[in-house]
């Protein structure tokens, strides 16, 4: 085991801070994304920067709010999708796509058209440096909103 996290409030007994990716960085340390319990408070959630020498971690990034996957760019830039960028407790199924900038700071949010990004589960970056999203993880049949679907979606340089 490398590294266990705490429970966080609001909530009496916490909420689990779930671990759902996983993505070594440019700098050797291990970055992982988090999915917080009920009630799943929108811009709760973190990108953990964890020493996988010691267990210590830091918050690299906050803000997310149903953080899935993550993925590092070329140039260091670290991106994160969300499974629902609303809150799971809420109506609705759009994911939601970030940019947390080389070397950490304030999280991005790379626009999209409304509906492109449907209970997306993860992210890889290509040899272009475009993005690669898994879209409707939710999604097991083609009676489900059209089934699963892998997405290109090409960056600005």
């Amino acid at each position: 085991m490398v590294s266990i996290f705490p429970s966080i409030p609001p909530t009496p007994a916490g909420m689990n801070a779930v671990p759902t990716g996983v993505v070594r960085g440019p700098d050797g340390f291990l970055y992982v994304s988090q999915l917080t319990g009920v009630p799943f408070p929108v811009g709760g959630a973190n990108v953990f920067r964890v020493n996988p020498r010691t267990g210590g971690f830091t918050s690299y990034a906050s803000g997310f709010t149903n953080a899935m996957d993550l993925a590092f760019g070329r140039d260091g830039t670290l991106y994160v999708v969300e499974i629902d960028s609303n809150s799971l407790a809420n109506p609705g199924t759009d994911g939601g796509l970030w940019a947390v900038p080389p070397g950490g700071g304030t999280p991005q949010r790379i626009e999209l058209p409304a509906g492109t990004l449907t209970n997306p589960g993860g992210i890889a970056v290509d040899r272009r440096g475009d993005l690669i999203v898994s879209n409707r993880a939710t999604s097991s049949r083609e009676s489900d909103n059209g089934g699963g679907q892998v997405l290109e979606i090409e960056l600005d340089d």
